[in-house]
This record gives C-alpha cells, structure tokens and sequence, in this order.
C-alpha cells in the first residue's frame, strides 16, 4: 500500500520498493528493513538497509508496505 515516506517504519517491517508493481510485490513484499539509516533534511524521507528476498543488502528510500490481506 501507499506509504508516507515522511514516517518512520520499523526494522523487520516487509517492503517493497515504489517502483516494483507486480502482485507478489503488493502482496508478500520483496525486502525486510535491517537498519533505519536516516530521515533526510531536504524531503523528511526515511532511509533504510533491506535485505532483498534475492541476499542483497540494499539501500531504499521511497518504500511501500504490504497491502494487507
């Protein structure tokens, strides 16, 4: 679901990255939060360290979170 990227989520928190728009990625996500890195002074956006379902560590910013079922 759309997520405001203004407010802070938890590490462990299910992930997909904004652009990835097909179903799995709606509805299982594709990365776990490992870190919150930092919120940006410019945007007020969070930074994050996620763990891709493919082993990769990565770091995302624009994020949204699992549509519930």
């Amino acid at each position: 679901m759309p997520h405001d990227n203004r407010t802070r989520l938890e590490p462990g928190t299910r992930v997909r990255a904004a652009w990835q728009q097909f179903p799995r990625a709606y509805t299982e996500g594709t990365a776990t939060i490992t870190e919150v890195v930092k919120q940006h002074q410019i945007d007020s956006t969070w930074e994050y360290l996620v763990l891709t379902d493919n082993g990769e560590v990565r770091s995302w910013n624009i994020v949204d979170t699992v549509d519930s079922p």
